[in-house]
């Protein structure tokens, strides 16, 4: 998945698609596709509106490099889920990248 941020951009893979734990991994890089440094742990979460479910908060931690990240959360079931990625880059800034994920039964 592929999403902007605000100058920036967030790259990562979710997985496995299924209801129960699914796990996402990211890199945030800026403009130049550099690491970028957030000023606070990023804040993911997940949505099914068709279903008025979340947002779901995942628990996120620090990948092993820097600018990248892990995020797990629970989904209790398949549907067309949302994915928010909140990144305080500055003290006045907090752009959100969003995708959309399909988790089946």
């Amino acid at each position: 998945m592929l999403a902007e941020l605000g100058t920036g951009h967030l790259t990562g893979q979710f997985g496995p698609g299924t209801a129960g734990i699914n796990v996402i991994t990211f890199d945030l890089t800026d403009a130049a596709g550099d690491p970028l440094m957030p000023l606070a742990m990023p804040e993911v979460s997940m949505a099914e509106p068709n279903l008025s479910l979340g947002p779901l908060i995942a628990k996120v931690e620090p990948g092993k490099t820097p600018g990248s990240y892990r995020a797990v959360v629970v989904l209790p079931v398949a549907g067309q889920w949302t994915i928010t990625a909140a990144v305080r880059v500055n003290e006045l800034e907090r752009p959100a990248a969003v995708a959309d994920a399909v988790v089946v039964g």
